[in-house]
């Protein structure tokens, strides 16, 4: 296969990963959806504007190129091991929380009571687990789908019954910037699917 079909094919899973549309990808290229797809679909793109979408992901040629060779999905569920670990660790869940958000390394160390150390110890765990890759500078590329959902009755399922839920709900809201809204409505099957 050609190195160009490979990249663009790489390009499509970083998408899917991340849970972006063509439009949305338009939208950041300031390019119409139709161009998108187009590009796309014919597999055919210059090299900056190679580049434009790699920024418009934010993720390098290099991390692409990984991509590409490895041509694999992301795991859409983590396994019962992985979940375990991170339910029973709960710096190890935010260190995955805040690679799944693409947190850098800078912003980290700025906003937690990390040091480079224990950063870089928190990513070795999640690269150990298979769910992240960790690369030079201590970036990540994750190995799941951006938007990975949580086993049904698995660990974090009941880590968050037992321990998170509880003290959400115990919470008053009563701040300036809180607010506690529930809802209630009727929604189709179809709806309870998009959902």
């Amino acid at each position: 296969m050609a190195i160009s079909i490979e990249l663009v094919d790489a390009l499509k899973r970083c998408l899917r990963a991340q849970g972006l549309t063509y439009r949305e990808l338009a939208a950041r290229l300031r390019l119409s959806e139709a161009a998108v797809k187009r590009m796309f679909s014919l597999r055919a793109m210059s090299l900056q504007r190679l580049e434009q979408v790699c920024d418009a992901l934010d993720i390098g040629l290099a991390e692409l190129s990984a991509e590409a060779g490895r041509g694999r999905s992301a795991m859409a569920e983590l396994d019962e091991a992985q979940e375990r670990a991170l339910a029973n660790d709960p710096r190890l869940l935010l260190a995955l929380f805040l690679t799944v958000n693409r947190w850098r390394q800078d912003d980290v160390l700025a906003h937690f009571d990390f040091d480079v150390a224990q950063w870089t110890g928190l990513l070795a765990h999640l690269d150990r687990l298979g769910i992240i890759e960790l690369q030079p500078g201590n970036r990540a590329r994750l190995l799941t789908a951006r938007n990975f959902r949580w086993r049904a009755g698995g660990p974090m399922e009941r880590y968050f019954r037992r321990t998170l839920l509880g003290d959400y709900f115990a919470d008053p809201f009563d701040g300036e910037q809180d607010v506690l809204l529930l809802l209630s409505g009727s929604l189709s099957i179809d709806g309870v699917r998009q959902l």
